[in-house]
């Protein structure tokens, strides 16, 4: 009896060790499992920091996804000072919003006019429509935009455009100015890659092109372009003006490409060249005032 009592005391050791090795197990196995998770939350927040400290950090002219919600709000033109704390909508409806220092004002649609031997367009509108602030007061405001780059201080970036604001206050009859930079809001669906069909009517082929057809590859943040001449890799940068689109080839390879007659016409193409832009059946067509045309087609 007393051996079948310490057996049987033994086996039930055996038996609680053996579950409390299981319940120790699985304790551990849920500890990982939170632990792991823990860890992954905890990646994904910091991540999440990290992406927004990087996207801080960039101008407006730089972020792809600020520039994605102006196309949203269909803004045509954003300007923008940091230091001075303004920014500026032009609407694609012509109405226009200025923002100073947490004050907003919204004007009706304004008048837009473009200098003939000058690179500005300006847009005036007497008609405010919202001043929260000062419910009583009338004002103009008048935006001109030009043609130069300008250095966002803040940021240490240029952008495209320098703009310079003028508002008009007709019950204290005073004028206060402000200055900054800007740029026009492209149709997002620039942003891919095209390649070259034809240059004024003529085809690309095997045979002007043998290495293969030109491509660029549009990119919002900064307006970058990366391509390909036929021969050289080439980098370049845009801007629109409205409906006009502004290329400025700036660093290429330097292959020697006497096999590929069409490179030289193409690269001049590239060369600081102003073209009327659009986008018909998935392609992008540049038409220069001189009549010369460049087709693309979309890369799906």
């Amino acid at each position: 009896m007393v051996i079948q009592s310490t057996k049987l005391v033994m086996r039930k050791s055996v038996f609680i060790g053996f579950l409390c090795s299981i319940i120790l197990i699985a304790s551990c196995t849920s500890q990982k499992k939170k632990l792991a998770k823990m860890h992954t939350e905890d990646t994904i927040v910091k991540a999440q920091l990290i992406q927004h400290t990087k996207e801080s950090l960039l101008s407006p002219y730089q972020h792809v996804n600020f520039q994605l919600d102006l196309t949203k709000n269909k803004t045509a033109f954003y300007g923008y000072n940091t230091g001075s704390k303004w920014e500026l909508w032009v609407k694609t409806d012509s109405t226009i919003t200025f923002k100073y220092d947490g004050e907003e004002m919204v004007f009706s649609s304004a008048k837009t006019t473009e200098a003939q031997d000058n690179p500005v367009v300006k847009y005036h509108s007497k008609t405010i429509v919202s001043n929260p602030s000062q419910p009583g007061l009338k004002k103009s405001i008048t935006v001109m935009i030009r043609d130069e780059k300008y250095l966002d201080e803040i940021q240490g970036t240029y952008v495209p455009l320098s703009v310079r604001i003028e508002v008009e206050d007709h019950t204290n009859k005073t004028t206060v100015i402000y200055a900054g930079g800007g740029f026009y809001v492209v149709n997002p669906i620039i942003h891919d890659i095209w390649v070259l069909d034809s240059m004024s009517n003529v085809k690309v082929s095997a045979e002007n092109f043998p290495l293969g057809a030109p491509r660029l590859e549009f990119h919002l943040d900064g307006g970058k372009i990366y391509g390909f001449s036929g021969c050289n890799e080439i980098t370049a940068t845009f801007y629109t003006i409205q409906n006009q689109i502004q290329l400025n080839s700036e660093i290429s390879t330097l292959k020697s490409c006497v096999h590929v007659p069409l490179e030289p016409l193409f690269m001049g193409a590239l060369a600081n060249k102003r073209y009327y832009y659009s986008f018909e059946e998935r392609r992008l067509k540049l038409k220069h005032r001189d009549g010369s045309i460049l087709s693309f087609k979309k890369v799906d």
